[in-house]
């Protein structure tokens, strides 16, 4: 089932892309805001599941047009993002923490599983 609400994830480290993975699944639109670089493991992540993301700031048209935020733990509630966010939070956008994740996103068939980075000694 295709549920064509935009979901805004903000953070592209491992708890937003996997959030962004795990709501791309069940069918949001997703779109994903780092204030800074996206390490490259999780860029290719996101491009694998076509997942449209920003890096380098955050796009406040984008970020207003969701229907719901989803932060990750890192993002302190004293950043500039996060207040704008609360203050505009309404019965249209809701802001939450990716962990835990939303309860409806979390069923037991739904497994998000982010492939372990290599790691070579020499």
């Amino acid at each position: 089932m295709e549920n064509r609400e935009r979901i805004v994830i903000l953070g592209a480290g491992e708890s937003g892309t996997g959030a962004a993975i795990l709501a791309r699944q069940k069918g949001f639109d997703v779109f994903v805001s780092d204030a800074g670089k996206i390490k490259p493991y999780y860029r290719e992540l996101l491009d694998e599941y076509q997942i449209l993301y920003e890096s380098g700031g955050h796009s406040e048209r984008m970020l207003l047009s969701a229907a719901e935020v989803i932060k990750s733990p890192g993002i302190p509630e004293s950043a500039p993002i996060i207040k704008l966010l609360r203050k505009k939070e309404s019965r249209r956008l809701s802001l939450r923490a990716a962990t835990p994740m939303p309860k409806r996103f979390v069923l037991p068939e739904v497994t998000v599983k982010l492939p372990l980075p290599r790691l070579f000694i020499t």
